[in-house]
């Protein structure tokens, strides 16, 4: 990314000098990284990542700032916090908008989306119909609108990341590679997710774990259940707002009410990855992979 950016009519910036403290406000939360967001009396919000970054988000000026704490921080690793991090929770805080942790993919025209906590494999599964020919929206956030009863998804940055056992399983002969950040192993596959605007969603699964040993898992969820995994899976910039919580809350009834909800579990293993496939795919009515 440059200096200087637009995504979703939001200003992205690179800043050199780190921001200044002065109005930091008092914490509303701090996630289990350590990632810590304070809000200002103007509304404003300062997001640190300790020892690595801080960022200003400014909802009402569709503005995101972020400068490194550590000279040695990569631009890479400043990407992905700005992308990845802080612009999901900015969108998630005009109340319009669910912004959900997971990956999603075009299966015969129908969107569906795969949600999870982390390490349930979201990404892997989103990356094995990639490569069997599905069209790939993107593996880590996801907006979702309801339009008029109708739910759509948009990658908020269309792409794949994978952890390095993956990439080796699905894409021995990977397209270029980007790092992701310098803490972590994935990689970014470049030229991958498709130019595509909102998309109307199908489906939603939910992952959960199996053992080595056992089968495919799959059961609708009801409404309330839906419900409470979408939110569970949702960006926030301010998790203390109660209106905004509240909100979110009343977005997602409304989109396990319009889009069913299953409970996926399988088996963590590449080789049954095209079992977990044609699962997902009996289920919404398709065949199978593309020729």
């Amino acid at each position: 990314m440059s200096d200087a950016g637009k995504a979703w009519g939001w200003q992205l910036d690179h800043r050199a000098a780190p921001l200044p403290e002065a109005g930091a406000g008092p914490v509303r939360w701090t996630d289990v990284t350590g990632m810590t967001v304070r809000a200002r009396e103007d509304g404003d919000y300062r997001i640190e990542v300790p020892g690595i970054a801080v960022g200003e988000v400014r909802p009402r000026a569709r503005a995101i700032a972020i400068a490194p704490l550590d000279p040695g921080t990569s631009g890479e690793t400043l990407d992905h916090l700005l992308v990845d991090q802080f612009l999901p929770r900015g969108l998630a805080h005009g109340g319009d908008l669910l912004v959900l942790h997971g990956g999603a993919v075009l299966i015969g025209g129908q969107a569906v989306l795969f949600l999870g906590n982390t390490g349930m494999g979201k990404s892997t599964l989103t990356a094995s119909f990639a490569r069997a020919g599905h069209g790939l929206l993107g593996d880590d956030a996801q907006a979702v609108r309801l339009d008029g009863g109708v739910a759509q998804v948009r990658a908020v940055a269309p792409g794949l990341r994978l952890l390095p056992d993956a990439l080796a399983a699905l894409y021995p002969e990977p397209p270029p590679l980007v790092p992701l950040a310098h803490y972590s192993a994935k990689q970014r596959l470049g030229a991958l997710a498709m130019e595509a605007g909102w998309q109307r969603l199908s489906a939603i699964f939910v992952l959960g774990a199996a053992g080595e040993g056992e089968g495919i898992a799959l059961r609708g969820m009801d409404p309330a259940a839906s419900a409470l995994a979408v939110l569970a899976n949702s960006f926030a910039l301010d998790p203390s707002d109660r209106a905004r919580a509240a909100a979110r809350l009343a977005l997602a009834s409304r989109l396990a009410e319009a889009v069913p909800v299953h409970a996926l579990a399988y088996p963590r293993r590449f080789d049954r990855l095209p079992e977990v496939r044609r699962a997902v795919m009996n289920l919404i009515g398709q065949d199978g992979d593309p020729a």
